[in-house]
Order: C-alpha cells, then structure tokens, then sequence
C-alpha cells in the first residue's frame, strides 16, 4: 500500500489539509477521496465529519511532492 502515488485528487485534498487543518468534504465524490486516504492512514476523522491530516499523511505528500 504505502508504494502508491498519490492520485491528483488525493494530494489536492492532502494539500488542502495542510493549509486548512483540517476540512468537511464537499460531496460524494470528494467524500470517496477522504476516505481513500483515511484508509490508507494519511487521513484521521477529527469529528463532525470534519478530517485532519495525520502525520503519515504529510510524509506521504512529501514524499509524492519531491
């Protein structure tokens, strides 16, 4: 798993989070993304339907990022 590039959604979304801290999906295909990522453990559910990056998360993206 943690051999995949991050998608164009997923690090947009990732890129997001890191700007925002943390954010409410948009709608279902931005919800599917989410929980992509919160699968994959770069996401955490924060409350509220609200999720916040996690720290693998922003490996991830910087790993994808260089």
């Amino acid at each position: 798993m943690s051999g995949r590039r991050l998608t164009y959604a997923q690090k947009s979304v990732l890129l997001q989070l890191v700007r925002h801290g943390d954010m409410q999906p948009a709608d279902g295909n931005h919800k599917r993304t989410f929980q992509s990522l919160e699968e994959r453990g770069y996401t955490q559910d924060v409350g509220y339907g609200r999720y916040a990056i996690t720290e693998a998360g922003r490996r991830a993206l910087q790993k994808d990022l260089s």
